[in-house]
């Protein structure tokens, strides 16, 4: 923590003679009693401050302060101080909500979590709130932090005027209290007490009379013995009607002179007296000061004017604007020099000092955009003048991040002007990351093919390497230059960039592989890396863990420089989870963004695409069809094949989906996946060969259906596994029974498709679920970690009823059915069981009933451990290779805790027991395939041990298991498993099967191959 910062959040000193004002501290409580927000709103000079710290210290708890600035009027600046004040109280605070902002989360939200995190009992003073009363940004994060504020947890906002926060609904509901400057006035006795402790001899009535009770006025014109007449009421700003005469000029010459002078300082300190002033000590200087008695307060860094004496002394400097330009500057080169660069350009720009100002806008610009102040960083630049920019490449360069992170829409006009006057060449030479940034601005609305002729060499930066290979991907006729792993930490902060390319290619494993080398790492933007993670997800078909990822993302993005990608993303996988109204509205929506934002690509090409397909699947076909040949007619017009090659591929499917003669659809998709296959976009390979197999059908063609349905099946497991042609089917799911009917080498691997179920709607993991439904083993409730009772038991039953539903939610009506078999008033059973619920329900998440329907809220806090054992069972039907193999063992693993258990048998609880009892056994013995497969004959023979003992009447079983003994012992040890497979057949009447019987003797030859993949 700075000096600065540490100064800002310490709780002001209060000067020797004070007295205990036992009064206002009880006003000040009773106005706080059972509230969380109080206002304590007096002038200038009243002794708020001083009253605030006195009834601060009577309150039990902790408590952290903040004192604002005429600097801190930016959203980014007030939040980031706001952490270091409640880090004092908040260990890790000030870490949290720092990474935070880099993530790209909204100011509001910062905030609103800083207010969560308060401990119960504490205190949080905010001082000075008046200075921030003119900036709505400011005061938008302010209002964020008081909504949030707990109810156990106080606030106090100290101010000169009732700043506009919009708190009467909080005053109406009791939430807010106030104090006035009427309540802070000092009583007779007051005055008596305070100028005894001052050593006054002054009568305590005349001085009130004087001054209204106004503290200052009370301190001061005692002190020095200046009153207005009596029944006068003091001036609007009483400090400026008398402190130049009876404060100022009583100083010696020189003092009074390095007094105003060094009014520039936020804390006086002997190094900041010697920086700005130049004077030989600043110690001695500071000890001359502090022996006259100033309105001031001495604190560790040193010694901090009274607000109000300082702003008179900041007049009186400014009327020498000669000298106050040089001070500014000697303040800003000290600024600079230890590293304060913000303070420092703000300085310099107000002296005029604009080529000085240059270094410290650079330097200061990337922490300020980190915490979302890209505002801030344009008003510097149009500040600094075009002529600085201009020759300044790197100061271009801030410019152009901040039009990024704020005004993206303005770019491509920007970035054009810089192409006419031969700016963009210069930054091309002098500043590869600015020409970057300038070319993405460029990509929004230019050919991309034209634009890689203006990128800088590849080896300028990370940023050039990035950009080219999303316009290679997009617009290439050949696959991009590849990239390597060791190129992955020069990536950064340019990961979402690669992802994009690497997830329009396909090449999904590599999206996760750039997210995860991210992880943890302060980087502007941050959490935008996320963002293909989530849409691989869903192509997989995971899409519950989909889900789980976007509202972790979602919770740190509220304003982001991609708000129309993420809406594409959630209207995505909205439309995959079943509802598709809301997945239409949805990239409807992501279209209107990008078009405000001026994204032509994004709303022309990429979301027309999803809203062409959506359409597609919804039988809107006619309204596909226009949408689909406007959106390749205009791809190929700016020369963006990836994009048209989705457009073609779905306006095949329309086509099908219409009934038209299938030549039509044959060459659209031979067209596009000829162009795919080339330039190796592999994203719609799948759908689009499972697609031209249909075609190939219709027209008679049996062999070319077969060889487009292998086809996909390739180019899917290229993708990492079976999720994406499984997608695929949905749209013809004929391809898959006639591929089965076929036969050949393949059709085992056919069968194992129609074997696996949909996609998984429940996330693989209980992480992050606050509360667990245990339906596996023994029916239970878990709470953060910790069982609770639950009664009556058959709420456990509806708790995972419920949770099961997702964010559908479940019918009332359903659930009221269900339980009338149970009970003679079974709405109010249900009735009693949802109370109950609810009060056990921890803060945070909510059963909430809406249109009829129950849901948990918010989605996936609330888990069943047989929704997650789901999901990993779909990953697993959905991956290959190792990663097949290790999502089996952890569906394994969580099927290990036992079958389903329920608090009361029903119908749907037994149908839904066999079918994962089913599932479970059948993963049993894909995993001894896969482990035999990979020698590990061992592990393979345990594996289909529990596999044939929980079915022992699947011969498929008993061949695992010969194979796997065989494997491991050798020969021999099958002839004993294939007794016992005779025994166990025999308890049903059945004989072993062909099949097993020739395994058995091909075992037996000790010149056979024992181990092969087919058994």
């Amino acid at each position: 923590m700075t000096t600065l910062i540490r100064s800002k959040t310490r709780v002001p000193a209060i000067a020797d003679a004070v007295i205990e004002r036992g009064r206002v501290v009880a006003a000040l409580t009773a106005a706080a009693a059972d509230r969380n927000i109080l206002q304590v709103v007096a002038s200038a000079g009243s002794g708020k401050t001083t009253a605030v710290v006195q009834y601060v210290a009577s309150r039990p708890g902790p408590r952290a302060w903040l004192t604002l600035g005429e600097a801190d009027g930016s959203p980014g600046r007030f939040v980031t101080y706001l952490a270091a004040a409640v880090g004092e109280i908040v260990p890790g605070a000030e870490a949290r909500v720092r990474q935070l902002l880099a993530g790209g989360s909204a100011h509001a939200d910062c905030a609103a979590l800083l207010a969560e995190d308060l401990p119960a009992g504490a205190t949080l003073v905010i001082d000075d709130v008046h200075l921030v009363e003119d900036r709505p940004p400011v005061l938008a994060v302010l209002r964020a932090l008081l909504d949030a504020v707990a109810p156990d947890a106080l606030v106090v906002l100290v101010s000169r005027r009732l700043v506009h926060l919009d708190l009467s609904r909080s005053v109406l509901v009791g939430r807010s209290g106030t104090v006035s400057g009427r309540d802070l006035a000092f009583t007779t006795e007051e005055a008596g007490e305070l100028l005894a402790a001052r050593g006054v001899p002054a009568s305590a009535e005349d001085v009130v009379a004087a001054s209204g009770g106004w503290a200052a006025g009370i301190v001061f014109d005692a002190l020095r013995g200046a009153r207005p007449a009596p029944g006068e009421p003091p001036p609007d700003d009483p400090f400026f009607a008398y402190l130049g005469a009876e404060v100022l000029d009583a100083l010696p010459a020189d003092l009074r002179r390095d007094v105003v002078r060094s009014a520039l300082l936020h804390t006086v300190d002997p190094r900041g007296l010697e920086a700005l002033l130049g004077v030989p000590s600043g110690e001695a200087l500071l000890t001359a000061l502090r022996r006259h008695h100033l309105p001031a307060t001495l604190e560790p860094e040193g010694l901090r004017y009274h607000p109000r004496f300082r702003e008179f002394l900041l007049s009186r400097l400014r009327e020498d604007p000669d000298q106050l330009r040089m001070l500014l500057i000697r303040h800003a080169r000290n600024l600079a020099g230890t590293g304060h660069l913000e303070e420092a350009a703000d300085h310099f720009i107000a002296a005029g000092a604009l080529a000085e100002a240059v270094d410290a806008v650079v330097g200061a610009a990337t922490p300020v955009l980190l915490r979302g102040d890209w505002e801030k960083v344009l008003a510097w630049c149009a500040d600094l003048g075009e002529d600085l920019l201009s020759s300044h490449p790197t100061l271009r360069g801030c410019e152009l991040r901040a039009l990024l992170a704020g005004r993206r829409n303005e770019l491509p006009t920007f970035v054009d002007a810089l192409r006419r006057s031969g700016e963009y060449d210069r930054l091309v030479a002098g500043d590869p990351d600015a020409a970057t940034t300038a070319a993405f601005g460029l990509h929004l609305s230019m050919d991309w093919g034209d634009l890689l002729d203006l990128l800088p060499p590849d080896d300028a930066s990370p940023g050039v390497r990035a950009l080219r290979y999303v316009l290679e991907v997009g617009s290439g006729q050949d696959p991009p230059r590849p990239w390597h792993a060791r190129e992955v930490r020069r990536l950064t902060p340019n990961v979402g960039l690669f992802q994009c390319g690497l997830y329009f290619q396909g090449r999904l494993d590599e999206v996760d592989h750039l997210a995860s080398v991210t992880t943890g790492r302060e980087i502007v933007g941050g959490a935008d890396f996320e963002l293909y993670r989530i849409a691989a997800l869903r192509v997989r078909g995971l899409l519950g863990d989909a889900r789980a990822a976007h509202t972790a993302a979602l919770s740190q993005l509220s304003t982001f420089a991609f708000h129309d990608f993420w809406t594409h993303v959630d209207a995505e996988l909205t439309f995959a989870e079943g509802d598709h109204e809301r997945g239409l509205a949805l990239v409807r929506q992501a279209r209107l963004l990008a078009r405000r934002g001026g994204h032509q690509p994004a709303d022309q090409a990429i979301f027309a695409a999803a809203e062409g397909e959506m359409l597609v699947r919804m039988g809107r076909v006619d309204e596909a069809v226009d949408l689909l040949g406007a959106t390749r007619a205009w791809c190929a017009e700016r020369g963006l094949p990836c994009f048209g090659e989705w457009a073609s591929t779905w306006l095949a499917a329309a086509l099908l989906r219409r009934g038209d003669p299938p030549a039509a659809a044959v060459a659209l998709l031979e067209d596009a996946i000829a162009g795919m296959v080339r330039a190796e976009r592999i994203l719609e390979l799948p759908v689009a060969w499972v697609l031209l197999a249909e075609a190939r059908w219709r027209l008679g063609d049996e062999a070319g259906h077969d060889a487009a349905a292998d086809a996909a099946y390739a180019a899917s497991q290229a993708m990492g596994g079976s999720g994406p042609l499984l997608t695929a089917l949905e749209e013809a799911p004929d391809v898959l029974v006639r591929r089965i009917d076929a036969g050949g080498p393949e059709q085992a691997a056919w069968r194992a498709l129609a074997r696996a179920g949909g996609p998984a709607h429940g996330p693989s993991t209980l992480t992050g679920a606050r509360i667990v439904v245990g339906t596996l083993g023994r029916a239970r409730l878990e709470i953060d970690g910790r069982e609770v009772d639950v009664s009556p038991p058959r709420a456990i039953d509806l708790a995972a009823a419920v949770a099961r539903a997702g964010a559908r939610g479940v019918s009332r009506a359903s659930l009221v059915s269900a339980l009338a078999a149970h009970s003679s008033d079974p709405a109010n059973y249900l009735r009693q069981m949802i109370h109950r619920l609810r009060r056990l329900t921890p803060e945070g998440i909510a059963l909430t009933s809406e249109d009829g329907m129950l849901r948990w809220s918010p989605p996936g806090a609330v888990l069943t451990e047989d929704q997650v054992l789901g999901a990993l069972l779909a990953r697993a039907d959905r991956a290959t290779g190792d990663a097949r193999l290790e999502a089996l063992g952890a569906a394994l693993a969580m099927a290990d805790r036992g079958t389903l258990a329920v608090a009361e048998e029903t119908t749907a609880a037994v149908a839904l027991r066999a079918a994962l009892e089913a599932s479970v056994a059948g993963a049993r013995r894909d995993q001894a395939e896969l482990l035999i497969e990979a020698g590990r004959a061992a592990e393979a023979v345990a594996v289909a041990r529990a596999a044939v003992t929980a079915d022992p009447y699947r011969e498929d079983g008993w061949r695992l298991l010969m194979r796997a003994g065989a494997q491991d012992q050798g020969p021999s040890a099958a002839v004993p498993v294939y007794l016992e497979c005779v025994r166990a057949l025999a308890e049903v009447d059945l004989e072993p099967a062909r099949e097993t019987r020739v395994l058995m003797e091909r075992l037996r030859d000790p010149g056979a191959r024992v181990v092969t993949a087919g058994g």
